[in-house]
């Protein structure tokens, strides 16, 4: 597991800080296991407001934009949780989200003033979902992988 070295990355690298997150996953993945048509819809709404809380962000959007990058760094964070639970998996396939994430040189939303992480965040996403950006062609591999289309329901 990698850990960037770097406190200003911290927040998209040290795993301890996806904790919440991470302990949603194998509740939903024991749900649709056991059976594929549960409704997980309460335990992803539980990691929804822990990934706002954690950016300070508002989990409405305002435009079609601002939905597809909530969505989109939910995918990343989702991402980051699964190399968690199933390194073997990922990394079997070449996927290495937390030094992607690292290398992306992602900043430290909780160091910049409340005004000014809406839009960072903005413009960090417009370049990480680049359709040739590493980040985003990993996380589109991410979603061939079994384990991960019976976590997010896409059997």
């Amino acid at each position: 597991m990698h850990l960037s070295a770097s406190k200003t990355r911290a927040v998209w690298t040290t795993p301890s800080l996806l904790e919440p997150r991470v302990n949603s996953v194998p509740r939903i993945l024991t749900c649709r296991k056991q059976n594929p048509d549960a409704d997980t819809a309460a335990l992803e709404r539980e990691i929804d407001q822990h990934v706002y809380a954690l950016y300070g962000l508002a989990p409405e959007a305002k435009t079609a934009r601002d939905a597809l990058m909530l969505g989109w760094w939910e995918q990343v964070l989702n991402g980051l949780v699964y190399e968690l639970y199933f390194p073997e998996e990922l990394h079997g396939k070449g996927l290495h989200l937390f030094d992607l994430a690292a290398s992306a040189a992602l900043p430290d939303l909780n160091s910049l003033p409340e005004p000014e992480r809406l839009p960072r965040l903005g413009a960090e996403f417009e370049r990480t979902y680049n359709i040739n950006h590493p980040l985003r062609g990993a996380l589109h591999t991410l979603r061939s992988l079994e384990t991960i289309r019976i976590i997010e329901d896409k059997t």
